[in-house]
This record gives structure tokens, sequence and C-alpha cells, in this order.
């Protein structure tokens, strides 16, 4: 929470101490323990009385995320891959940020159509799998501070972006791929301290999915 010295900190303050002991603010522990304690996290998260849909699929993520990425873990079992598909279907006016979590973990690319709620296309191209390493692609250092190097080997007549999100889901950059060898400087100095997504596509095709830490 960033204060302004102005005669509004005292409400602002007032409202993020309040939010806390609420689900909005619990969720928010959650997601910023995640790194440092994911047992703890994950404690936290399954002691939460959702009070709407949208809190059902935040915690139902946070689930996954706690016993899977949050620990470097990649693979998951049918079960989780069906929930988060589920949730990953579903329209984010009535579904929360766990849809756009949900997506992102699992690599989908969903068109939303918001005059019918309820309509969805899965992009054909997008995975559905867990993310799987390209061995081929290094990203140095992580965890990084003010920047971190993107490396990665493209063969001819392919061309490809680099997609980087937050654990909302929410895309806070993207860096263009070129057919040869591609050294990207990622530049973090914009970027909150916590986790992101760096999600790897090829010609249209989700090829890599890899955690990315910042430290502030």
């Amino acid at each position: 929470m960033m204060l302004q010295g102005t005669s509004e900190d005292t409400l602002l303050t007032r409202w993020y101490d309040s939010t806390a002991v609420y689900n909005i603010g619990l969720f928010k522990t959650v997601l910023d323990s995640a790194d440092v304690n994911p047992e703890y996290a994950l404690t936290l998260n399954e002691s939460i009385a959702p009070d709407n849909h949208a809190e059902e699929n935040e915690k139902a993520v946070n689930a996954i995320y706690l016993v899977t990425w949050a620990v470097d873990s990649f693979e998951l079992t049918t079960e989780q891959y069906d929930i988060l598909y589920a949730i990953a279907n579903e329209n984010p006016l009535t579904g929360g940020t766990g849809v756009y979590a949900a997506r992102v973990m699992l690599g989908l690319h969903i068109d939303d159509d918001y005059e019918s709620i309820g309509s969805r296309m899965a992009n054909p191209n997008g995975t559905q799998s867990a993310a799987v390493a390209d061995n081929k692609i290094s990203l140095m250092p992580n965890p990084a501070i003010e920047k971190t190097i993107y490396s990665n080997q493209l063969e001819k007549n392919q061309k490809g972006v680099i997609n980087i999100y937050s654990k909302f889901g929410v895309r806070v950059s993207s860096y263009l791929l070129h057919e040869g060898y591609n050294k990207v400087l990622i530049d973090l100095h914009e970027l909150a301290q916590g986790v992101y997504i760096i999600k790897t596509e090829v010609n249209g095709r989700v090829t890599d999915i890899r955690k990315l830490v910042v430290i502030k």
C-alpha cells in the first residue's frame, strides 16, 4: 500500500486494515505467503470460507497452485487439470480472478464473449497440459532484482512471443522472438516483488511455462 501524505491516507489505511480480516485480505495473504511459506499459505487458504462463486474458484486454484507451481512442481494430476480447465472456461465477470490464473497454469487462450456469459471458445492451439520446461530456454538470474535475461533458440521460419503474467493471470509485459538466437533483457523495475509466470509461445503454440521470482 502506497501512502501519499494526504488526508486520504487515514481512510485508505483504515480500509486496508479492515479488509485484512475478510476474505479479500485473507486471499492476499495467501498469495503473499506462497513464495516464502507455501505450507502456511495452504493452511490459510483451506481455512477460508468463500462468500461467492468467484471466491470458490480462487480458493480452488490457490489449492492447486500451492502444491504445484509454488513448490516448483509443474505436473498436474488428472483431477487438478480437470478443476483448472473447468474454471479456465468460465467467464471472468462471474468466475473472478481465479479464471485468469487457471488459464495461465494451463497455457490456454480463451476468447471471452461478454455479451453471452457462459459462451467460451478455447484456442485449439492451446496446450492441455501443465508447463513443460524447454531445455533450450534459460532465464538468469532467477530470482532476480532489477533485470533478468531470457535466452532461446528458434528454428528457421519460427517466430514467437514471451508473455509475462502476474499470479492473478494479468499480462504485465510481452517481448517478441525471432528465428535464430534470442537474448532478451527483461526489465523488472516496474514489477512488484512476487512470483510471475513466463509463458513462451512459438508459432501460436505454448512451448514453455516457467516461474520468475522478483525480489525487491
